[in-house]
């Protein structure tokens, strides 16, 4: 086989598994937004009582990011744990789908549902994890 019909059936069994593609986005979308949902009232929050808020509506300005380390002050150690645990558990999450993707992958002729995803998940964890 060449390298050209090796790729074309790879894509051909990708899209047979169209479903995987859904269930992954939802998931990073789920993720993203349980992430992102604190820093966004936090920031909203910071720039709503200051007038560094009004100038950002006329256009980009970078100041907006001194006046909030100046209020964070002290709490900035604080901060990097926040964006470093999450990271963290990103990458266990991702560790724990592309188990999934490849058990949903490696079994082509079956239907993939949620249930069968995530057993492939657990499945194959171990085994991404200690790579």
């Amino acid at each position: 086989m060449g390298i050209f019909s090796l790729l074309k059936k790879g894509l051909t069994n990708s899209n047979k598994k169209f479903k995987v593609v859904i269930y992954l986005w939802a998931m990073n979308f789920l993720f993203a937004l349980m992430m992102i949902l604190p820093f966004y009232f936090a920031l909203r929050n910071l720039i709503s009582k200051s007038l560094i808020g009004d100038s950002l509506l006329r256009g980009c300005d970078f100041l907006w990011l001194g006046d909030v380390l100046y209020k964070l002050g002290d709490s900035l150690s604080l901060i990097r744990y926040l964006i470093l645990v999450p990271a963290l558990f990103y990458l266990l999450f991702h560790i724990f789908l592309n188990g999934g993707i490849i058990g949903r992958l490696n079994d082509p002729e079956s239907k993939v549902t949620l249930a069968s995803f995530f057993k492939d998940c657990g499945a194959y964890f171990g085994r991404f994890f200690r790579l």
